[in-house]
């Protein structure tokens, strides 16, 4: 008996063996390993059964998904953008020669100009990445459903939906853009904010809010400890809200769910109007040797409060907004 033959004989005895069964039927019997020698054609019917699925499946993913996750994005890159402006000017104001060699660079500079430019800086930042992650998920999107000459790891690929990648891409950014929006807003609005109220009381029409004439009386690097330690503190606090969401667990955190309470807005609002009132009098009546160490530290706090928590409040509130537009509120 030649070999095909014996090919043949084996293959009768098992085909003998499977008609004393149940016969499957047809599409049953294309998703198992019986109708086939090598279970290929069976798995590239599972393969092109699935790849439908997941076309579907992302036709009609909600385009929220998609905007949700570039604006996030976004906020990370400006928050970050905001954090490296702060540090800058941070570092400008404690070290007259970094502010010497940024007015040669720009003759002229004022407070008009610093900001100017940082606000160009963050808002470049945000529609940039924006538009990054916005190309990003509509590739990965694309990369999702996306089948190729092996079956069996397209098989593996698609198990995992559109929609499940796109939650999944998502939710990993939930915690970033908390954090990092929170500590970049609260630093540069509190840096600038004490370099206006500075270079303010000192202003005179000579100096024009010139950077460079403020710095020769001292005035910017004799205080700008009494704003970095706040700085510092909200970025702390900062990162922890963003941990706190990154791990949805603002249900169990008091500090966080406190921030997020209208009763932090009234505290924060009856801080500011305390903090307003003591700063005109500061303004109007300013006198150095009258502000005294502890008065500046604890003026500086207040601020800071009173910056903080309406921020975190309203992010909170955002985020609350996006995980409802998404379908992952809890």
């Amino acid at each position: 008996m030649s070999s095909i033959d014996k090919v043949i004989a084996r293959d009768l005895a098992a085909l003998g063996e499977n008609s004393r069964r149940d016969v499957p039927a047809l599409d049953e019997a294309l998703r198992t390993t019986d109708a086939y020698r090598d279970d290929r054609p069976g798995a590239e019917a599972r393969r092109n059964a699935l790849a439908e699925e997941r076309r579907r499946e992302l036709v009609l993913m909600p385009l929220t998904l998609a905007h949700v996750f570039a604006h996030r994005l976004g906020r990370i890159a400006a928050g970050g953008m905001a954090l490296v402006v702060s540090a800058v000017l941070l570092a400008m104001l404690a070290d007259p020669l970094l502010m010497r060699l940024a007015a040669w660079f720009m003759p002229g500079l004022n407070i008009g100009m610093l900001v100017m430019i940082a606000a160009l800086a963050i808002v470049s930042s945000y529609v940039i990445a924006s538009w990054i992650g916005e190309a990003w998920f509509a590739r990965r999107m694309r990369d999702a459903i996306k089948t190729g000459d092996d079956a069996y790891q397209d098989i593996e690929q698609l198990a995992q939906g559109p929609l499940e990648i796109a939650h999944r891409a998502v939710r990993r950014l939930d915690g970033w853009s908390i954090g990092v929006f929170l500590a970049g807003t609260a630093s540069v609005t509190l840096v600038f904010g004490y370099t206006i109220a500075v270079v303010g009381m000192n202003h005179t029409l000579e100096q024009a809010w010139s950077m460079t004439g403020v710095l020769a009386m001292g005035a910017l690097q004799r205080n700008v400890g009494a704003i970095a330690f706040p700085v510092f503190a909200c970025g702390l606090v900062a990162l922890y809200v963003g941990r706190t969401c990154a791990r949805d667990r603002i249900a169990t955190s008091a500090i966080v769910r406190a921030l997020g309470s209208w009763m932090a807005l009234v505290v924060a609002g009856v801080l500011g109007i305390v903090m307003l009132y003591k700063a005109f009098h500061l303004v109007v009546d300013f006198r150095p040797r009258r502000v005294v160490e502890g008065e500046r530290y604890v003026l500086a706090m207040m601020t800071s409060i009173v910056v903080f928590v309406p921020v975190t409040s309203g992010l909170l509130f955002w985020r609350r907004r996006e995980q409802a537009r998404i379908g992952a509120d809890r």
